[in-house]
């Protein structure tokens, strides 16, 4: 996790699978956090 200049912060890690990541999704929207953009990137191989 970092911050940028313009004050967003940036959270970013593996996650185990599908529910996990709408486990995080749901975590920032319980704390009133507007989430500006996802992506999701396919393991190699």
């Amino acid at each position: 996790m970092y911050h940028t200049e313009t004050g967003e912060t940036i959270l970013e890690g593996v996650v185990a699978d599908t529910g996990a990541f709408y486990g995080i999704i749901a975590k920032i929207n319980n704390l009133g956090l507007e989430l500006l953009k996802a992506y999701v990137f396919e393991p190699d191989g």
